[in-house]
């Protein structure tokens, strides 16, 4: 991710804020800078590979190209465990989303129910009281959704299944979509949009905040929140 990615969307990036940082770049500088911001921004554990990719091609070391293929941990094990349903009818089942409450917004599953993924485990009561209930979990890509899916088999739920592929799949299949809020299990507060994806007038509100912040003589140190007293204790 770019640097300045890495500062201003730490909570896309970052998923466990006490957990170790390694930034790596093709020298030194970019990394060292994104690191100091995130010591400053509170991350406990950041550390740089000295050097950056050129020291570690030196160092004998394997060396990847291309984009990755990243799943998340646990993906294949969860795999194996739920079953997938191709996109079709999917009669009486009760349809659950765990995609972020936006995406669920632009396009769902007609008729399924939206629950945030980080609050499945209390809410899943709500859609299906009953855990002999046919459960089919969906998100955008079926990732997310097999995760879930795996972690409502372990509560109980033996008919929890994924629709394989996700709602990409389910489109490439030429099948309806349903938009907007639909039925809503839980407030939709688990995203908060940045000022350009809010529009225009909301960006141009957000860069006359920051030319202010100069013209009224305000160093940007002071919106960083405060350093430890003694960030090296112990070490």
């Amino acid at each position: 991710m770019p640097g300045g990615q890495a500062v201003q969307a730490t909570d896309d990036n970052m998923a466990v804020r006490a957990g170790w940082l390694v930034l790596i770049c093709d020298g030194f500088g970019r990394s060292v800078m994104t690191a100091g911001w995130l010591k400053r921004m509170g991350f406990p554990h950041v550390a740089v590979l000295e050097g950056g990719v050129p020291a570690w091609v030196r160092s004998g070391r394997p060396l990847e190209t291309g984009e990755p293929v990243v799943a998340p941990f646990g993906f294949d094990a969860a795999r194996r465990v739920v079953e997938q349903v191709k996109p079709g009818p999917v009669g009486d089942a009760v349809v659950v989303s765990v995609d972020p409450s936006d995406l669920y917004q632009r396009g769902h599953v007609p008729g399924a129910r939206w629950i945030g993924r980080g609050r499945l485990e209390l809410l899943i009561g709500q859609a299906a009281p009953d855990t002999r209930t046919d459960v089919l979990v969906t998100c955008a890509d079926g990732v997310q959704s097999t995760l879930a899916a795996a972690t409502l088999r372990r509560m109980g739920y033996a008919a929890a299944r994924v629709l394989d592929g996700g709602l990409a799949a389910w489109k490439a299949a030429g099948l309806p979509v349903e938009t907007g809020t639909g039925t809503m299990l839980d407030e939709s507060d688990d995203v908060v949009q940045k000022p350009y994806e809010r529009g225009r007038a909301a960006m141009e509100a957000y860069l006359r905040w920051e030319e202010a912040l100069d013209q009224r003589g305000v160093s940007p140190h002071e919106l960083l929140p405060p350093r430890p007293a003694n960030p090296g204790a112990g070490r």
